[in-house]
């Protein structure tokens, strides 16, 4: 059986690049983005680099759908733009049935 866990990592800052730290996803030791084929994208999780516990909860909970997306797919933000921390206009989501990129 796979398992999913969430690590610490950081996407590296530099010269127009803002440093965040972020929790991503991994199932059964192999970070979800290399399975995706993303892993030179610049994309993170939502997940640890929000404000607020009440913001993570939020995440979390419409992560496992006790709350709805805000997306009008009713998809579920896996990955997001790494600057503006939007899926407007490239990310990944996920319903029940697919993942998609954009």
């Amino acid at each position: 059986m796979n398992s999913l866990q969430l690590n610490e990592n950081i996407r590296q800052g530099g010269a127009n690049r803002t440093e965040r730290r972020y929790l991503d996803f991994n199932v059964s030791g192999v970070s979800l983005k290399k399975i995706l084929g993303i892993e030179k994208a610049d994309y993170i999780t939502l997940f640890g680099w929000g404000t607020s516990k009440n913001y993570d909860r939020h995440i979390l909970d419409v992560f496992t759908m006790k709350q709805k997306s805000e997306l009008q797919t009713g998809r579920i933000m896996l990955y997001v733009c790494s600057e503006c921390l939007s899926s407007s206009l490239t990310g990944t989501s996920w319903d029940n049935e697919s993942v998609t990129r954009y």
